[in-house]
């Protein structure tokens, strides 16, 4: 009754379809197009009889993966699909030689994920700036992300996030041109960066409190198509940034892991994830 497909950018408008009925709000298809763009071969599509009705994709960093957007259509729920795909995207990331799993889950899905051996690590904190919040601006030292940066910015970043990420970096340096900025010491080494999206804010990585506000500050000089929003890891020191600035936390998520031992990363460093699916 349950058949599990791989699926490509021809499905694009079925998936979208899917992670709307099962989570509300707006299209995801600009993110699922741009997700891949930077995995290809790890998306899996549920059907119920013949009937799109579920989907969850992957990230292959190396030494982790990340899960995201597992989505059951509210016509299919319960119907044990979220179970079937789960362990179908498992056998995937295994089968490409990687034990060690890392999501962000919702209180709706976490039971799902602890029955499959998922534990709590910390905490993916989701903050938005009011409409009405004071913007900054752009201040000395803080100079704009070009695609000749992106080997050395890969190389300051891969030892914060703990696998080398710049398919990610590329993707949103190419997705969102003139907002990303870096910030450089007395020596010309990077220091942090941060990524500025239509409506959010990262991947966002430093290695001092102040350079991540100067790079906030750079970000918040742009407009944006809605309120933006942070996603932070709960042991990243983002929050009193964040708080600083007139953003709100308005949700929280469990963040987890599949595996033996949770990854090395310099969560101190770590000041705002790309997305839920990202990481």
């Amino acid at each position: 009754m349950i058949n599990i497909q791989p699926f490509s950018l021809n499905s694009l408008d079925v998936a979208d379809s899917i992670l709307m009925s099962a989570f509300g709000g707006h299209s995801r298809r600009l993110e699922l197009e741009r997700y891949l763009f930077i995995e290809p071969e790890t998306w899996l599509m549920a059907f119920w009889d013949g009937q799109p009705a579920g989907m969850v994709g992957a990230v292959l960093y190396g030494p982790f993966a990340y899960i995201g957007l597992m989505g059951v259509h509210e016509d299919f729920q319960r119907r044990g699909i979220g179970r079937r795909l789960m362990c179908a995207i498992q056998d995937v990331i295994r089968h490409r030689g990687c034990d060690l799993i890392l999501l962000d889950a919702s209180e709706k899905g976490a039971p799902l994920y602890a029955q499959l051996g998922y534990r709590d690590e910390s905490l993916a904190e989701l903050y938005f700036l009011p409409g009405n919040a004071t913007r900054a601006g752009i201040g000395a030292g803080i100079q704009p992300v070009t695609f000749a940066d992106l080997p050395e910015l890969a190389s300051f970043d891969r030892p914060i996030f703990g696998a080398d990420r710049r398919c990610v970096l590329e993707a949103y340096l190419r997705d969102f041109p003139g907002r990303a900025f870096l910030c450089r010491d007395p020596e010309g080494e990077i220091t942090g960066y941060i990524y500025a999206q239509s409506w959010r804010l990262g991947p966002w990585a430093a290695r001092k409190p102040e350079v991540a506000d100067a790079l906030l500050a750079a970000a918040l000089s742009l407009e944006f198509s809605e309120e933006p929003s942070v996603i932070i890891p709960s042991r990243s020191p983002a929050a009193g940034l964040l708080s600083s600035r007139g953003f709100e936390q308005v949700r929280t998520l469990r963040h987890m892991y599949l595996g033996s031992a949770y990854p090395k990363r310099r969560m101190e460093c770590l000041y705002g994830q790309a997305s839920f699916m990202l990481g």
